[in-house]
């Protein structure tokens, strides 16, 4: 992986964990579902924009390749290749580090494209009235991922013309791994993009965000070990310390008195997505931590409310009112959580 990843990092699995619960969740709208990604994808390019993370350019192929630059100066990829075989382009992906993910998701038949160098390349083809359909595939002898595209005429809500790839037979060789850093501003720019694709969605999102709050749990029990004990407080502790290990906070501190629920988040790397979000006022957040602790809350029987948040220079507190699902609030039974 690329040696520069900036200062400010987490550990991948923070945001693979997301990225598998997108996919996961988005999995159901089939070819629509890529459509959905690319948003996301448009997201996070207009992040990176407004922040200066990338400069703009006319030249579509020069902008892609500043794209690809920014992932591998945060770690995301070791560098990008581009070529072109006739009328085909060819990329290779090298030590590409969604591609243990990606195996996970092929195994579980989701084709989707989560990827967000990929899906923010998507976003360019398609403002520029293009789409990239993926015609063949292949892991090299070296480890790194091949793909040649078919340039076909797409606009930004047309589906691709099928979904499922080329069969790609060593796949298996891809082996997770979690641990590798990531830069906050990489971070930073996926996690605004996922906002701003699911809030395209209206009525239908926070459904859908939490269907990915319980993606996200199911990743980190087959990739981190972690153990859920059906008891609130504990999962909520055990999620907490995971992510606060992997660098997504430098500490998360949780209270339930009833009926809020409060989070206080330290030295928070979502902290500037959540501070943008406010100023843009929108109301979805997409933070890991938060979504799976939602999903522990309604596994517990207990659906998250109103909801506030209070900023600070780099921390944060969160703040959810919780009612008691299809049956009448009771204090007495969510005081009890409190021990």
């Amino acid at each position: 992986m690329n040696s520069q990843t900036p200062k400010e990092h987490l550990q991948s699995i923070v945001l693979d964990s997301i990225l598998f619960g997108t996919a996961n969740a988005l999995d159901y709208l089939n070819l629509g579902g890529q459509v959905m990604m690319d948003e996301i994808g448009q997201g996070i390019l207009e992040y990176c924009f407004k922040k200066g993370f990338i400069e703009r350019s006319g030249d579509l192929e020069q902008l892609a390749g500043k794209v690809g630059s920014f992932f591998a100066d945060n770690g995301y990829v070791g560098g990008v290749q581009v070529a072109h075989d006739g009328e085909l382009l060819v990329i290779t992906l090298i030590d590409w580090q969604y591609l243990g993910l990606m195996n996970k998701l092929r195994k579980k038949e989701h084709y989707l494209l989560a990827c967000p160098l990929c899906i923010a390349d998507n976003a360019l083809f398609r403002s520029n009235g293009l789409y990239g359909q993926i015609v063949y595939e292949e892991l090299t002898p070296a480890g790194n991922y091949l793909k040649k595209l078919k340039i076909i005429p797409g606009n930004a809500m047309s589906p691709p013309e099928a979904l499922t790839p080329p069969k790609l037979t060593n796949l298996n060789q891809a082996k997770y791994d979690g641990t590798v850093n990531v830069g906050a501003p990489a971070f930073e720019a996926v996690e605004y993009g996922l906002a701003r694709g699911f809030d395209h969605l209206g009525a239908q999102a926070q459904a859908l965000l939490d269907n990915v709050g319980h993606g996200i749990l199911e990743f980190l029990k087959t990739e981190a070990q972690l153990t859920l004990t059906g008891d609130l407080m504990k999962d909520l502790q055990g999620v907490s310390s995971f992510f606060k290990s992997r660098g997504l906070a430098a500490d998360i501190q949780f209270a339930l008195s009833s009926p809020i629920a409060t989070t206080k988040f330290r030295n928070y790397l979502y902290q500037p997505v959540l501070r943008t979000l406010i100023e843009e006022d929108l109301q979805l957040t997409c933070c890991p931590f938060t979504l799976a602790e939602k999903a522990l809350f309604r596994d517990a029987g207990w659906a998250v409310g109103e909801s506030h948040w209070t900023l600070g220079d780099r921390d944060a507190q969160l703040n959810m009112r919780l009612t008691k699902i299809e049956e009448e609030f009771d204090e007495d039974k969510i005081g009890a959580f409190m021990g």
